[in-house]
């Protein structure tokens, strides 16, 4: 598996660790089952999609990206994507 590939995948399962404790540590535990699924699969969801865009934007890359670069473009990615989110979720519901 080349470097790229790797980093995307650490960085999707680190991110969706990272997102589930501080959402559980800001909102607390979702009511039931079924708002926990949803909650779970949104937090998969945006992390991988932050992992895909990533490893897109620099997989041919010569050198490739060091960690730190990596992880700096993920973050931007997935705020990114909290960010549309966030405002896709308030259009609809006005």
């Amino acid at each position: 598996m080349k470097l790229p590939a790797r980093q995307a995948l650490v960085c999707w399962l680190a991110g969706a660790v990272v997102s589930a404790g501080v959402r559980l540590l800001v909102l607390g535990v979702p009511a039931s089952a079924d708002s926990t699924g949803e909650v779970i699969g949104r937090l998969l969801a945006h992390t991988g999609l932050a992992a895909l865009f990533t490893w897109m934007t620099v997989r041919k890359r010569t050198p490739p990206s060091s960690w730190g670069t990596f992880v700096f473009i993920y973050v931007g990615w997935y705020l990114a994507l909290l960010v549309i989110a966030g405002i896709g979720a308030g259009w609809i519901a006005s």
